[in-house]
């Protein structure tokens, strides 16, 4: 979930980069600020969001933390990583930097940056942003990886999700797109990335439609579960069958879940450990299986689950602390690999946010600093072999 730094913070000002003096100036939007303490939404606004040769201080305006951020970002020198391939256990694994063609994404914090990505379809959509925004990508056919804005989804790319919270998305196999929040409910959009319908079911919290799109499971951060059916317009739950209120289940808090088949594999901290571990699930609530249940496995305890998904050969989780992919066998039983991103991606110092498996490949949302303090970049990435 991206972090929020104080009102009075350069944390607001988050900017899609294409280089200092590439083009024009033009006003900067703006957007309420959020109170920390709670109380809504502030009477201030501040700029986010633009590429980066509209921020040159002539155009910021007369707040001093602007000014002081844009020369800091003009001192700094865009990340230029040469991503490798990663070989061992007859796993083969290579990167390459996409390039997004409308720019790239700066920022002082690197959460606020690509904090999500899910392929939908033959498209991908990537969350970022304070004030939050979804874009969707066309993967551009030929040598290397480009993605160039689908301008027929939202508003010529962007949806803008104007008062919605959006922390995660998710995807089913009829390309339609979701969007969770902790606290507002899901938002499921049609094809064309227009809203479908926004609807709160028990547990509330995240939302993962199964591959059948008419069902799926509702995970909270407090460690509850529960089926939930969705409608032509609405969603419904069962009673959550993982409730560590009522004593039900192993996790005191979920961060992670992914379908493989018919089971939903699932990653969060233990109740009675407080370790990082991802066990499997049936539609009914009966677990199935953990990772590293059959022989002895040093590998079986992550320092965190960010993000889950069947890729090939079996099951991978994103582990953003311990910066790897941990790549498991389909049954959970046997660890195959894990994969240092940081020296897959070229990244020494990386933030890894997310990362999906679809029709057009697989892809990894990261960030690192660059050479001056504060000054976050965001990348992409296409991974083969996975």
């Amino acid at each position: 979930m991206p972090m929020r730094m104080a009102h009075s913070s350069i944390g607001w000002l988050v900017a899609l980069a294409c280089g200092l003096g590439c083009g024009p100036a033009v006003p900067i939007q703006q957007v309420p600020k959020v109170d920390q303490n709670g109380g809504g939404a502030l009477d201030a606004s501040a700029p986010v969001a633009l590429h980066e040769d509209h921020l040159h201080p002539a155009v910021l305006g007369t707040q001093t933390a602007d000014s002081l951020y844009a020369d800091a970002l003009g001192q700094s020198k865009p990340l230029a990583p040469k991503p490798t391939t990663f070989e061992a256990d007859k796993v083969k694994v290579s990167a390459e930097l996409c390039t997004v063609a409308d720019g790239k994404l700066v920022g002082p914090n690197g959460t606020e940056l690509y904090s999500a990505i899910r392929v939908v379809g033959d498209r991908v959509a990537v969350l970022f942003g304070a004030p939050t925004q979804i874009k969707v990508y066309k993967v551009e056919s030929g040598a290397g990886c480009t993605l160039a804005l689908d301008t027929s989804a939202g508003d010529a790319g962007t949806i803008k999700l104007n008062h919605e919270s959006v922390e995660k998305l998710s995807a089913d196999t009829q390309g339609r797109l979701y969007g969770t929040s902790s606290g507002s409910g899901m938002l499921r959009f049609k094809k064309d990335f227009s809203i479908d319908y926004k609807c709160s079911a028990e547990p509330g919290g995240h939302y993962v439609p199964h591959a059948s799109a008419r069902w799926g499971f509702a995970f909270s951060a407090t460690g509850a579960l529960a089926n939930v059916d969705f409608g032509a317009s609405d969603c419904r739950s069962e009673s959550a069958f993982l409730d560590p209120g009522n004593h039900a289940g192993p996790f005191s808090s979920i961060d992670a879940l992914a379908f493989s088949g018919e089971l939903a594999v699932v990653g969060g901290s233990l109740a009675d450990s407080g370790k990082k571990t991802v066990a499997a699930f049936t539609k009914a609530g009966k677990e199935v299986y953990r990772l590293g249940s059959g022989p002895a496995s040093p590998h079986a305890d992550f320092s965190s689950v960010t993000a889950l998904s069947v890729c090939k050969g079996g099951i991978c989780v994103l582990d953003a602390v311990a910066r790897v992919v941990s790549l498991w066998s389909s049954d959970g039983k046997k660890h195959i690999v894990d994969i240092p991103m940081g020296k897959l991606l070229d990244l020494h110092e990386v933030q890894l946010s997310d990362f999906t498996v679809g029709k057009v490949g697989t892809f990894v949302a990261a960030s690192q600093e660059r050479d001056v303090k504060r000054v976050h970049e965001g990348l992409i990435y296409r991974l083969s072999g996975l």
